[in-house]
């Protein structure tokens, strides 16, 4: 026990530790310097100097450069610094204040938790998977597309867009509504991965997740099932980690529709989109069984949530039940709805939020 322990120490300070030096696939934000290099351009090549001796002067001028050669993760940062500008987000993807200590909705939270910490199933509390996704988890969505900053370098720009504006997004409201974190409430929780250093509400890691989802389903419509998925388990990770709250999942399934209408108005954003959708050819792409039948559902891991669509009715203990009917779809996210009168309203395209309107 002791050296799995000091395994999964060791696992956790070397990723968090990569990811501070300069990751440029899966950080929270865009660090300037963290870029990676051109390919063409990566360093000396042997006998170059012999075959064009620096002596000319020559230049080829009138060049431009490359499209395809711009590092995505600079992209996605200059579509998360034209998006910070726009008007409407703040108000449009406001999740509304956090439950309060006395209520009951704030209790259920807490118990569920207390489920993960009391559980000993690895299915339960994936501790290697938590660990892996809490320093990066661009990858992850990255295989479902088959994408790469080399092979289709918009594709995987927009992944980064989703971590960019989510995390810029998330990182306001932290500041807004300043929740302790659920190791500083109940230190019975103890978390099985040290925790940010920031407040946790909204989810973080979830709302980046919806965003990817979000805006990959809308390039390949045929990958949403398995998209919706993948950011539900990342979400729910969280939670097993007991760095996060259930609640903070679901302010930030509730904030990507919002978030995702007023990127839509960013021109970058469409046109890197429209690159995207040249990139993976979807017009022969479907969802069939691998005999040619209908699809199976895909079952999400076994959690502590009897069915996420009775949220009033959560367990302590563990019990084996599917967290979502069918392919995962919203993970049951859709019944931790915000504080009643303050949900999120959709932006309308140029102007001031328009009315409230759920999805």
């Amino acid at each position: 026990m002791t050296d799995r322990k000091h395994a999964v120490g060791g696992q956790i300070g070397g990723q968090i530790g990569g990811q501070i030096g300069g990751q440029t696939n899966g950080g929270w934000l865009f660090v300037p310097g963290s870029v990676s290099t051109l390919p063409f351009l990566a360093g000396p090549l042997e006998g170059w100097d012999r075959i064009f001796p620096p002596t000319a002067g020559d230049a080829v001028v009138g060049q431009r450069f490359p499209d395809g050669g711009i590092d995505p993760l600079l992209l996605a940062g200059v579509v998360a610094g034209e998006f910070a500008s726009q008007p409407d987000w703040r108000t449009a993807a406001a999740p509304g204040e956090p439950w309060a200590n006395e209520e009951p909705e704030y209790k259920r939270d807490l118990e569920i938790l207390l489920g993960y910490a009391r559980s000993a199933d690895t299915q339960t509390v994936p501790v290697d998977e938590i660990v892996a996704q809490s320093a990066s988890f661009s990858e992850y969505f990255a295989r479902l597309v088959a994408c790469s900053p080399e092979s289709r370098p918009n594709a995987y720009a927009l992944i980064l867009i989703g971590i960019q504006v989510g995390g810029l997004v998330a990182a306001h409201f932290k500041l807004r509504y300043m929740r302790p974190r659920p190791g500083q409430v109940m230190p019975e929780l103890n978390p099985v991965i040290p925790t940010p250093r920031h407040p946790a509400y909204p989810s973080g890691h979830a709302l980046q997740s919806f965003m990817i989802a979000k805006i990959l389903s809308s390039v390949v419509p045929a990958m949403k099932p398995y998209l919706d998925t993948l950011a539900c388990e990342i979400a729910r990770n969280r939670e097993r980690a007991r760095v996060h709250y259930p609640s903070d999942s679901g302010a930030s399934f509730w904030m990507v529709d919002p978030i995702y209408s007023e990127l839509r108005t960013i021109p970058l954003y469409d046109k890197i989109r429209a690159a995207a959708v040249n990139e993976i050819s979807t017009t022969n792409i479907t969802l069939v069984n691998a005999t040619g039948g209908a699809p199976t559902p895909l079952p999400l891991s076994e959690t502590n949530v009897t069915s996420v669509s009775k949220y009033s009715r959560l367990k302590v203990s563990p019990v084996k039940s599917p967290a979502a009917p069918g392919y995962g779809g919203a993970c049951g996210y859709a019944a931790f709805a915000p504080r009643a009168g303050s949900p999120p309203k959709q932006p309308a395209r140029g102007g001031a939020a328009s009315a409230a309107k759920r999805r």
